[in-house]
């Protein structure tokens, strides 16, 4: 229900300041680029929105209308004037990957699915069902109850690839990398869980270790890893190594978000605002004065509970 009632809120905070305020949030800096519309940053902070450059396609009820089914809305629709309803009864929605649409049906006990950007050609790929699905070396991966699961693109060759339940799938490379929990650990007096990043190598099964304590969110982006641990931003090479922390932004961590090569993220202290670091330069660029409590990157603007920040080009 939180995540339902986050996304209400979400629309209705961007009908109001795209109403009352225009572009009052443009942002500061210029970080307009090529983007390959990657939806898996969404996924961790809100898995019912996703692009494709175009086009934004969501799931109705979640955001106040008269429909479970598909939605789909031009990218510059902002107050959701002419929407399409595609139907079905969506509970999930992923990613937009291989000219399909991935989601969780819920008028067949919840199963896997996959559909046409139109709503048709509805596929059912297996009765499981997940809250991560990602596209990754001509399969599909999706997190099941008891750990991670891989599937051709019909959904034949079901098979449980790793024994554990993980949390932020992320491909990398030739890797897949995401979280682990580990229970009950020592660390001195005190026993707690870990959540620690690993790195999956699809071929051989190998699995690395690659480090942090309590990492709560991770993304990949020109060979680092950033991460958010403890309560403190950091990065780290993806081999693992020496972890280096950026102690000057304090991240909420539904923030954390990417858009082509920028790590976009809010801080809520010491240094205040949301920023972009350019992950191939390292140099941060400020493109609000405003911390905010969840960023969604949708086609070429960015969005939070207040309202939009549209990436300029020069």
């Amino acid at each position: 229900m939180q995540r339902k009632k986050w996304l209400w809120v979400f629309f209705s905070a961007l009908v109001i300041a795209l109403a009352y305020f225009g572009y009052m949030l443009t942002p500061r800096a210029n970080i307009l680029m090529e983007n390959d519309y990657n939806n898996i940053g969404n996924m961790y902070i809100m898995p019912d929105i996703v692009q494709d450059g175009e086009y934004m396609y969501f799931i109705g009820l979640d955001a106040g209308l008269d429909t479970s089914g598909l939605c789909k809305a031009h990218k510059d629709d902002y107050d959701l004037e002419n929407v399409e309803d595609l139907g079905g009864n969506i509970k999930k929605l992923f990613l937009y990957s291989n000219g399909v649409l991935y989601y969780v049906n819920g008028d067949d006990n919840d199963g896997i699915y996959s559909m046409d950007k139109d709503g048709k050609n509805k596929i059912k790929l297996t009765d499981m069902t997940c809250d991560e699905l990602i596209t990754f070396q001509n399969k599909i991966y999706f997190t099941g109850a008891d750990g991670l699961y891989s599937m051709d693109y019909d959904g034949s060759n079901l098979e449980l690839v790793y024994p554990q339940p993980v949390t932020n799938l992320f491909p990398y490379g030739s890797y897949l990398y995401f979280i682990q929990t580990y229970e009950d650990v020592r660390v001195k007096d005190v026993v707690m869980d870990q959540k620690r990043i690993l790195r999956f190598c699809p071929n051989d099964h190998e699995m690395k270790d690659i480090g942090g304590r309590y990492v709560e969110r991770f993304f990949i982006l020109s060979d680092r890893v950033y991460f958010f641990d403890e309560k403190t931003l950091c990065y780290m090479g993806i081999d693992g190594g020496d972890i280096l922390d950026i102690p000057e932004y304090y991240t909420h961590v539904d923030t954390m978000n990417f858009y082509g090569k920028y790590f976009i993220f809010s801080s809520v202290n010491k240094t205040i605002g949301t920023f972009a670091i350019d992950s191939e330069t390292a140099e941060v660029k400020k493109i609000s004065n405003n911390p905010y409590n969840f960023l969604l990157v949708l086609n070429d603007a960015l969005f939070t509970e207040k309202g939009f920040l549209q990436f300029t080009g020069s």
